[in-house]
């Protein structure tokens, strides 16, 4: 038997209707993936025990930390999974255009996620998954992508699959950086050179359980925290007046295919840190603003929220 092979490896997910269960009725995606990093580890202690001699006893195995991170394309149809797993189902609208509407929830929902290597027919389970942090970076000429990273409460290793109707990938449509626009304080903003945007769901992991075998027994929600950096063409003070007096804007981050294929993400509160620019280069200036997302009193009622244009029905 040959090496397995990552051209041939597929990824699965699927989401559960009772944390850390297969769900009875199953409904797995294969999803177009760049990287995936799945994995259990459990690290091994060394006893104390002294035996009379210098040969150290067996060692001990500790808690098992299910996890990692799925690096996908932006897209039409994938990304709407991404955003279910950190927000949960959307609030969608339309007929044969639909519009879904993605926030924050007081849940998110755990999901199963299987790690595919057909070639030497191994399969990889990993139940009770919840997405833990999210990060984009939007700007330069490459692909554009973002990064979804998973805890987990167990793994399974098979030699048979999750689904055995999940066999084609969901169709990739990606979104590129040139179809990409960034809207600041409610305005269009041309002069943005990159923003990074980093989501972290402040799960708690720390839930190892007396007769859970080592695995995490729960996954539990905490605040979110909404971060980021705005680098911009520094050719007035206006950006830097906000950081400097903490005038609260926001930041939209717009992608458009047609008008039924897009995908919008809203910041709609954020402060600026106060980050004067230096002069590093005789050529242009850059201003880099770290900032922060919250929420207060905006009309969304929301620290942040996902809008996806598609011809997909359904996301619950």
């Amino acid at each position: 038997m040959g090496q397995a092979q990552g051209m041939r490896s597929k990824v699965v997910i699927d989401f559960e209707t009772t944390y850390n269960t297969d769900p009875v009725s199953k409904a797995g995606k294969v999803l177009n993936f760049i990287k995936a990093s799945m994995s259990a580890k459990q690290n091994l202690t060394t006893p104390g025990s002294n035996t009379g001699t210098r040969n150290p006893v067996a060692p001990q195995r500790g808690f098992v930390d299910v996890g990692g991170d799925i690096v996908s394309a932006v897209d039409l149809i994938g990304s709407g999974y991404v955003l279910k797993a950190l927000f949960g189902a959307p609030t969608t609208t339309g007929t044969t255009d639909y519009t879904h509407v993605f926030k924050p929830g007081l849940t998110q929902p755990s999901m199963v996620i299987e790690q595919q290597f057909p070639d030497i027919s191994v399969y990889n389970k990993y139940n009770g998954c919840k997405a833990s942090k999210y990060s984009m970076s939007v700007g330069g000429d490459g692909e554009f992508t973002h990064s979804l990273s998973f805890m987990g409460a167990k793994e399974t290793v098979g030699a048979a699959v999750y689904d055995a109707t999940a066999t084609t990938a969901l169709v990739l449509t990606p979104f590129s950086n040139p179809q990409i626009t960034l809207e600041e304080g409610g305005s269009a903003f041309a002069l943005g050179k990159s923003l990074d945007l980093s989501i972290d769901m402040g799960l708690d992991g720390d839930t190892y359980v007396i007769g859970g075998g080592g695995f995490r027994g729960a996954l539990n929600e905490g605040i979110i925290a909404i971060t980021g950096t705005l680098t911009a063409l520094f050719t007035d003070n206006v950006l830097l007046n906000k950081a400097v007096n903490g005038t609260e804007s926001s930041l939209k981050i717009v992608c458009t295919i047609a008008a039924t294929k897009a995908m919008e993400i809203l910041i709609p509160e954020i402060i600026y840190e106060r980050n004067s620019p230096g002069i590093e280069t005789p050529k242009g200036i850059l201003i880099s603003l770290p900032f922060r997302g919250y929420y207060q009193d905006n009309a969304n009622a929301t620290s942040i929220m996902a809008t996806l244009k598609n011809q997909t029905a359904s996301y619950a």
